[in-house]
């Protein structure tokens, strides 16, 4: 039977730079070598067989079996035309000829009526050696004189691909999100420090489940809400945004109405827009747009700005309906619909201010918008955009600065901004990204009014998290006399700041607009 060369051992065992030394050695030039065989060494006539060097029977005069006084038993060219060691007369590529004339495989020792030289050039040592095809790899002949490779070896391998596969398998279920999120779940291997906080929406007729400690598997933020672990709906989230995620938020109680807005005689056409300016008699912005305050009230102060709105309209509405006036809001430059939104906040009496986007360390990975202001970005250019910004409406106390490390870095390029805004009667809020900003002592040196964030609320928005925040930006209050936290429109945040703040005034703290607190911190 044909037997191919190239047995499996290959395939478990590296090949060394002797391998091919010793090929060479035996095969030059695509020819046998004749150093390992010479004419009177083999008669063409005489049978081809033998058996091992143990069990050899005497050959006779002109066999080729190791008696016939030649270790070599390499073909010569007396061989007759077209016959080789393989393939001769139609012998099967691979088999040699024992004496009966029988064909049988090479490889159990047997060299075929060659010696070592045989064996080199066909199943040598540094081809097919012990460590390639021994006793471990051919077992008994099967019916019909076929090798069998052994069952030790085809039990390794099915066991490699075995364990290859469930390996595989699993690593793909758990990327392509084999659980549910539940005990041992994707939900228990978030990275630590990233939130992920659910809330069960309850079916229904079902008991409330969004209040904070609710009941349920969920736990008791309100960032996300999930539905039942049972019937229809089963396993489907709501995302925050949606009106459902905000629906349970209590409503702040009525206040008195700031007056509508813009005041005409504070408005001037730009190119891009309506633009503020101030005032006959020095009327500006800051002050007539602000909410009123008792300025008498000797209380540790506390503002705090609610940024990111109008690009939610669930988000926006129930910061507006949800947090007591006191609370001013920041509008994203970018949002439609701003005017309304003002409109409506002030009937609430927040106060508003508009977010002005600067560039960040991190740009262009965190990209501020495409009106933003950045350092690449001539001084003229730079007025344009800001003009083009604070045309998108009207009726706002001031700006405040959005992302801006690098930005408010460069005194180069933040100088004219900043003259830019105090020459609209504007003040100026500085949104604590960047402890290096020189804005604030910037803008006290021109007597922009200004303020600056001390705090950022949600930044892990979960209950637990926020309501740490929250005591700190007390004690801090009562350190300093005035501190100013900045936070975002999350429904968790939202449902915190609306409880902490109608206990402020058990604890002799007072809540403000941020226009109450222009020039009142101390700068580091």
């Amino acid at each position: 039977m044909k037997f191919p060369k190239l047995g499996l051992g290959k395939l478990f065992r590296r090949k060394s730079s002797s391998d091919d030394d010793d090929f060479d050695d035996d095969f030059e030039d695509g020819d046998f070598g004749g150093d390992d065989f010479d004419d009177e060494d083999f008669d063409p006539d005489a049978p081809v067989g033998g058996s091992s060097d143990d069990t050899a029977p005497d050959a006779g005069e002109g066999d080729a079996g190791p008696d016939a006084g030649s270790d070599d038993t390499s073909p010569s060219d007396d061989l007759p035309a077209g016959d080789d060691i393989d393939g001769a007369d139609g012998m099967p590529e691979g088999a040699a000829m024992d004496g009966d004339g029988e064909t049988r495989p090479e490889g159990d020792g047997e060299a075929g009526g060659g010696g070592e030289d045989l064996e080199d050039v066909d199943f040598g040592d540094d081809d097919f050696g012990e460590d390639d095809f021994g006793d471990d790899d051919f077992e008994d002949e099967e019916e019909g004189g076929k090798p069998k490779f052994s069952r030790k070896k085809l039990i390794i391998v099915a066991a490699a691909v075995a364990g290859i596969g469930i390996i595989g398998g699993g690593a793909a279920w758990w990327f392509m999100g084999g659980d549910d999120g539940g005990s041992g779940g994707k939900a228990e291997r978030q990275k630590p420090g990233v939130p992920f906080v659910e809330v069960n929406l309850p079916p229904k007729g079902g008991g409330g489940m969004l209040s904070p400690g609710g009941g349920g598997k969920g736990g008791s933020s309100l960032n996300t809400y999930a539905t039942s672990e049972k019937g229809p709906g089963e396993g489907v989230a709501v995302a925050a945004v949606s009106a459902a995620s905000f629906a349970a938020l209590p409503k702040s109680s009525a206040e008195n109405p700031l007056p509508d807005v813009p005041d005409a005689a504070l408005i001037e056409q730009g190119q891009n827009g309506p633009l503020p300016k101030i005032g006959e008699k020095g009327r500006k912005s800051w002050q007539v747009y602000a909410r009123p305050y008792d300025g008498n009230d000797a209380r540790p102060k506390i503002a705090i700005i609610m940024s990111g709105l109008g690009l939610s309209q669930a988000a926006t509405e129930a910061a507006i309906e949800t947090l007591p006036g006191a609370i001013s809001l920041a509008f994203n430059s970018y949002a439609q619909g701003n005017d309304a939104w003002v409109s409506r906040a002030r009937q609430r009496g927040h106060e508003v201010l508009i977010s002005l986007p600067m560039e960040s360390n991190y740009f262009p990975l965190s990209d501020p918008g495409p009106q933003a202001l950045l350092t690449a970005l001539k001084p003229n250019e730079n007025l344009s955009r800001l003009e083009f910004v604070l045309s998108r409406f009207a009726g706002y106390v001031g700006v405040l600065g959005s992302m801006g490390s690098r930005f408010t870095a460069s005194e180069e390029h933040l100088k004219p901004v900043l003259d830019a805004l105090n020459k609209r009667g504007l003040m100026y809020v500085d949104g604590g990204a960047d402890k290096k900003s020189l804005a604030p002592k910037m803008a006290t040196e021109i007597n922009l009014p200004r303020a600056v964030a001390d705090l950022t609320l949600d930044e892990v928005p979960s209950k637990a998290a926020i309501d740490k925040k929250l005591a700190e930006l007390e004690k801090l209050a009562r350190e300093r006399s005035a501190v100013v936290a900045i936070a975002q429109a999350y429904p968790s945040t939202l449902e915190r700041l609306a409880t902490w703040a109608a206990g402020l005034e058990a604890k002799n703290i007072s809540l403000v607009p941020v226009s109450a607190l222009a020039d009142k911190q101390i700068l580091p």
